[in-house]
């Protein structure tokens, strides 16, 4: 991919590719990191103890800042370039999303019921 381009579809392109990368990679480091360090960290919130996984918790900010980056690229790939690159990146922006939809669900599983 050349990187000094003049056409706008090449640079959205290239704009997203940081986060497609960091969609197909991320999971599969999540899972190894958890293979190599099993336990979340224990820490002292208040005066309860409780288990929070940073490593977890910052993945699901990455995607929550992937996400929307990634759909409003799609919107914009279906209008500037062909329809083709908006349906893949828009395939890629499933992925987050449809994380973010289960880690809501089972937090309103957890807290609300």
């Amino acid at each position: 991919m050349e990187v000094c381009t003049s056409k706008k579809d090449k640079w959205i392109t290239l704009a997203l590719f940081p986060f497609k990368v960091f969609v197909v990679i991320a999971a599969p480091f999540y899972f190894l990191f958890r293979v190599l360090y099993p336990h979340p960290l224990w820490t002292n919130v208040g005066n309860n103890t409780s288990i929070i996984d940073p490593v977890a918790n910052g993945l699901l900010e990455a995607f929550v800042l992937c996400a929307p980056v990634l759909l409003l690229g799609a919107v914009m790939q279906f209008f500037v370039a062909d329809s083709k690159a908006g349906i893949r990146t828009l395939f890629f922006a499933a992925v987050p999303t449809l994380v973010l939809g289960a880690f809501l669900f089972l937090w309103a599983v957890a807290h609300l019921l």
